[in-house]
């Protein structure tokens, strides 16, 4: 689903990311997938950028 969104979001196909190591006290195994990524550069990047100050934080500040 997030990466669905993000490659949305950036119009750049997302990567998941894994952990690396176990940790008990989060149930988290090795090679579990616990976030995604996108690198953007560039005017994908300005672009973007642009989209998040002008329409998201506005909208989130609002609420």
């Amino acid at each position: 689903m997030a990466l669905t969104e993000l490659t949305a979001i950036t119009g750049q196909k997302a990567v998941a990311t894994v952990s690396k190591k176990d940790i008990s006290n989060f149930k988290l195994r090795r090679k579990m997938p616990i976030g995604a990524m996108v690198t953007l550069r560039r005017e994908q990047m300005y672009e973007f950028l642009e989209r998040l100050v002008r329409v998201a934080l506005p909208h989130i500040i609002s609420v």
